[in-house]
């Protein structure tokens, strides 16, 4: 690998930053719809197990 090849371009280090800041914005926006669906689903367990209770 001659020493051209390794330069990293301009601006690089600015697309690497905005990459990264975008992952990290999807993960965290998965994980408020999987955490609001996991609600979801205990919130009606739990409103089932108090109808069983009631019978």
């Amino acid at each position: 690998m001659s020493s051209k090849d390794a330069q990293i371009p301009d601006g690089y280090a600015q697309f690497l930053a905005d990459f990264k800041t975008r992952v990290t914005t999807a993960q965290v926006q998965a994980k408020r719809v999987l955490n609001t669906a996991l609600v979801g689903l205990y919130w009606s367990i739990g409103d089932r197990i108090l109808e069983e209770q009631e019978r």
